[in-house]
């Protein structure tokens, strides 16, 4: 077709034809269609091979990285421009509930919180704008109605697409066209909720009326309250960190505080009466509590202490233990982060031996019993092998809820490591852990059947009476109790009596008929 109109054109510019003639006018408006065309049609053959080179290019790039994102416990989704979800990873799916289908219906402004949907407004006015990164912190509800808080970074995805402009027909540009948003995020609800909870404490102890503040093991000052600070004379916001515990008392309190900190370090706490210095060296009488506060390690971090006013009233002990005691919860709370399994929300190894050493003083001193269980998934190998291990993670978080919610409240349940969890059942004879193994391993075994998982389970259970034998021992006991399951067809519960010398095989049974 182009062709033929050149021939066309050619014939109208012809010798025989004049320029300014219809037949010449006619050829040259053919002529300037035909460059159009041209100028298009190499253009559309440049796009077209640029994108088979990309294809090409790119063969396993999306398949080598796709798996590093779908088992990353970073939320990442990727919507279009006007918000519409069009992937999200497995952690993403995991925190909101919402399915493929669902989200077909969804934007992601639907999912913020109503509080924070004004502000993400102008955050994406900004990306679509002016491109680049932006940190996010915000609040989205899940599908349950829970809220939780993420933070990271939101990007867009930008195309550059070919086109003409304006001036001369021939010249071409490039325009940005905002293709997704792309977002990767962390899941802070528990972080949030603890900073808010300490932010609530140290509110409390701000607007106390006694004279509250922390200072470092040699004597700096960290913090002290606004109480302190007025009768100080201090401003709203002075910066104390250069002071000393030295300026807060007369002589004759520091050298009663020198005594009492080693008190402090091997105690955890120190109660007396001292004075507090007051503008132009009055003094006030206090009731005054140190406490010493642990890092992991055992050492000494910081000092925390409280005194109360006693000119008019002595009455200071049970406010002060309850202002500690909040502080160790929320201190405690923090260690607990640190003690949990993060897949299925066990114990680790870590507080479970804690658990199983402080519940061993406990039976022995008073005499009562204990038994400590071994449980192995059978063929879980299997399962990683053939299903994946997206399959096998949500097995694993399965079973850990079955123990939960199957056990009581005064047992501990703990996760190993891989497939090998823990159980730790207070003040249960061998009998009694036999029947409750027995109804553990049905529950267990009617959900995997229900989910057509190839796992057995091989248990094995010590039971101690009035004299546990170290935790070593229980532990080694434990386990090869479990193991000797496994060697002898697996599938099974094997139970034995520990006491004083003897030990005595109760039973070994299988775990579930089918």
């Amino acid at each position: 077709m182009i062709a033929r109109w050149l021939v066309l054109a050619v014939r109208g510019l012809s010798p025989g034809g004049s320029l300014f003639s219809l037949r010449g006018l006619i050829g040259l408006g053919i002529l300037a269609v035909v460059s159009v065309l041209l100028v298009l049609s190499y253009a559309g053959l440049g796009a077209i091979l640029q994108s088979g080179r990309e294809r090409r290019e790119r063969p396993q790039g999306e398949d080598r990285y796709r798996g590093m994102i779908e088992d990353t416990s970073d939320i990442i989704h990727i919507v279009s421009p006007e918000g519409k979800f069009l992937y999200v990873n497995r952690a993403w799916h995991n925190t909101f509930g919402y399915s493929d289908d669902e989200l077909a219906n969804l934007t992601q402004m639907d999912l913020l919180h109503p509080d924070e949907r004004a502000k993400a407004q102008r955050q994406i006015g900004v990306l679509m704008n002016e491109g680049g990164v932006i940190q996010i912190e915000t609040r989205f509800v899940t599908k349950s109605g829970k809220t939780i808080w993420v933070e990271g970074n939101s990007t867009c995805e930008v195309a550059r697409a070919e086109g003409l402009t304006g001036r001369g027909i021939f010249r071409s540009v490039t325009q940005p066209k905002v293709l997704s948003r792309r977002g990767i995020f962390h899941n802070v609800t528990e972080r949030k909720q603890a900073e808010a909870e300490r932010a609530r404490l140290l509110a409390i102890l701000e607007e106390a009326p006694d004279f509250i503040g922390t200072t470092t093991l040699d004597g700096k000052v960290m913090w002290i309250n606004r109480a302190w600070r007025r009768l100080l004379n201090l401003e709203e916001k002075s910066d104390v960190s250069q002071m000393r515990t030295i300026d807060l008392y007369p002589e004759w309190v520091n050298q009663i505080l020198a005594e009492a900190i080693p008190t402090v370090i091997s105690a955890g706490m120190w109660k007396g009466e001292a004075a507090l210095l007051g503008p132009n060296g009055r003094e006030v009488p206090v009731s005054q509590t140190i406490a010493g506060h642990r890092d992991e390690g055992g050492n000494i971090a910081y000092l925390s202490t409280l005194c109360r006013d006693i000119t008019e009233s002595r009455e200071a002990e049970e406010a002060l233990r309850e202002a500690h005691a909040q502080l160790n919860l929320v201190m405690q709370r923090e260690k607990e982060l640190a003690r949990t399994d993060m897949l299925t929300g066990l114990a680790n190894r870590r507080a479970f031996y804690e658990a199983l050493q402080a519940e061993r003083a406990r039976a022995a001193r008073y005499g009562r019993p204990m038994t400590l269980v071994y449980l192995d998934l059978d063929n879980f190998k299997r399962v990683n092998d053939t299903l994946g291990h997206a399959v096998g993670d949500e097995l694993l978080a399965c079973v850990a809820d079955l123990l939960r919610r199957t056990l009581r409240v005064s047992d501990t349940v703990g996760r190993l490591g891989g497939d090998e969890f823990a159980l730790l059942l207070p003040e249960t004879t061998a009998q009694a852990a036999d029947a409750l193994l027995q109804k553990l391993g049905g529950v267990l075994m009617d959900t995997m059947r229900a989910k057509q998982w190839p796992v057995t389970f091989s248990m094995g259970a010590a039971a101690f009476l009035d004299n546990p034998a170290s935790v070593e021992e229980m532990i080694r006991t434990a386990d090869e109790l479990m193991y000797s399951v496994k060697k002898s067809g697996k599938n099974r519960i094997s139970v034995a009596l520990m006491g004083g010398s003897s030990q005595e095989s109760l039973k070994a049974a299988a775990a579930t008929e089918s």
